[in-house]
């Protein structure tokens, strides 16, 4: 059983810490995605947010070739985001998801590796302004419909 460890950092702030654990023929992965609490003024009203995700899925490698540093992996992941906001209102966004990974890695050597992953998903969003959930929810899917993530990882 070996541990990985490390970043992954998609297009414009969207990094996400990963921890996986698993051998060469699959992996549990956990991943905290982009999380940040701030205060922001703009057009003269103050603004805190917070906006955070947890998802949960497993990934099945297959090495590309016998003794090959490339390897190919895929695999279900599970999870929600959530971001809310206040000012003289509140708003939050629910976004449970269901996501299935296609992706590549490269062992540089025996403690790092690169790859790049690119999912597809079924999202709903759902939203609240003021403590009440309204109607405009939304579903939409696709293949590989959202921006891919380069990932860095140590290994143990």
């Amino acid at each position: 059983m070996n541990a990985e460890m490390g970043l992954m950092y998609g297009v414009a702030y969207n990094s996400n810490w990963i921890y996986k654990s698993g051998n060469e023929r699959g992996a549990v992965r956990v991943r905290l995605n982009r999380t940040n609490l701030g205060w922001q003024t703009y057009s003269g009203q103050n603004y805190l947010y917070f906006n955070s995700g947890l998802f949960l899925g497993y990934e099945f490698r297959k090495t590309l070739k016998q003794n090959n540093k490339f390897s190919f992996y895929h695999g279900p992941e599970v999870g929600s985001t959530y971001n809310s906001s206040k000012s003289t209102s509140s708003y939050a966004n629910l976004a449970p998801s269901v996501r299935y990974l296609l992706g590549i890695r490269y062992q540089i050597n025996q403690r790092f590796q690169v790859g790049y992953e690119a999912p597809s998903s079924l999202t709903g969003n759902f939203y609240s302004q003021d403590g009440v959930w309204n109607g405009n929810q939304q579903i939409s899917a696709g293949f590989l419909n959202e921006n891919g993530f380069m990932t860095f990882l140590y290994c143990w």
